[in-house]
């Protein structure tokens, strides 16, 4: 489950896939940050669904004004957190988060490129880097084809962080606002992502692709490539559940105008996970091409065939 602590962010991404949920006109504390309360109603929730890991998001979670007595409640009930944060963090935070182990709590941290960030904002995240080296997993989206990959690898093994990184997909969310890459574009990345791999082999360091990568963007010389390289070959796409300070529901969040629902509705975490699945499965059966129908990689669950997200877009056009 992922947690929406906040609505709030302090930045703004061309390929956000949260742009559906950032709201900056509703001027309400009560929308803009998850309360406690809620709070300890997600933990019951996921005790009695034998749950022990979650996600805290945003917006950017650590914007929350009780962010300390937040981590507190889900640490001290025995539930292991990992921060998505772009890295923007205030040196009380990385206090808060230096009172526990990286066993229980850890940081994905999705950067972009230097040349994207002002000057004040990547000293920030250098002393995130600096200080959370050993809490610290990086994330990297990739929305153009023109990216710059040598980066990510030098900075992972400068300051000792984790030695893997997320790999994502910009995926377009329901209303089209953000930046991304169309599918018919995904082989022009391929290269860059197999030089990625080979930048991260140098270093030991693991690369892991998130939803929506098809296997077809890449031949079968680059896929021997990525997996020579240790690179965690998935290519899915599937409910993760997000969950905001109302206690809102859906699926995830390119595709969060869609099917929302309430957490009191369901008893447990697989009554969630089904609901959702069986609401998804049309999409699942197409694909984002049309040689998806009859790909045998989709049909023996090799290969997702894209983001679903991408999948309802193309249908509605």
């Amino acid at each position: 489950m992922n947690i929406l602590l906040t609505k709030l962010c302090n930045r703004k991404c061309k390929y956000c896939f949260a742009e559906d949920k950032i709201d900056y006109k509703n001027k309400e504390e009560s929308d803009y940050f998850i309360s406690l309360e809620n709070i300890d109603v997600i933990i019951d929730f996921l005790k009695k669904s034998n749950v022990n890991f979650v996600s805290l998001l945003g917006g950017e979670p650590t914007l929350h004004p009780k962010f300390d007595e937040i981590i507190n409640k889900f640490i001290s009930n025995e539930i292991r957190i990992n921060i998505f944060t772009n890295g923007i963090i205030k040196k009380p935070i990385i206090d808060s988060i230096k009172k526990y182990s990286p066993e229980q709590i850890s940081l994905t941290v999705n950067v972009n490129e230097p040349s994207e960030n002002k000057a004040d904002e990547w000293e920030k995240i250098l002393n995130v880097f600096n200080s959370l080296n050993e809490y610290v997993g990086l994330g990297f989206n990739v929305y153009k084809t023109d990216f710059d990959v040598k980066f990510l690898a030098k900075i992972c093994y400068k300051y000792k962080l984790r030695k893997n990184i997320r790999l994502g997909l910009a995926q377009q969310i329901v209303s089209k606002k953000n930046i991304c890459i169309h599918p018919e574009n995904y082989k022009s990345v391929s290269d860059k992502i197999v030089e990625l791999s080979c930048e991260c082999e140098k270093y030991d360091i693991s690369l892991g692709f998130d939803c929506g990568f098809v296997m077809c963007m890449f031949t079968d010389e680059q896929l021997g490539i990525l997996y020579r390289n240790n690179t965690n070959l998935e290519f899915k796409c599937g409910p993760a559940i997000d969950i905001d300070s109302n206690l809102n529901l859906w699926s995830c969040f390119p595709l969060s105008v869609l099917f929302n629902t309430k957490l009191e509705q369901f008893n447990n975490m697989n009554e969630i996970m089904d609901y959702y699945l069986q609401k998804l499965k049309p999409l699942y059966l197409n694909g984002i091409y049309d040689k998806c129908i009859d790909c045998k990689y989709l049909l023996r669950n090799q290969c997702a065939g894209g983001c679903a997200s991408f999948i309802y877009n193309l249908g509605v056009e």
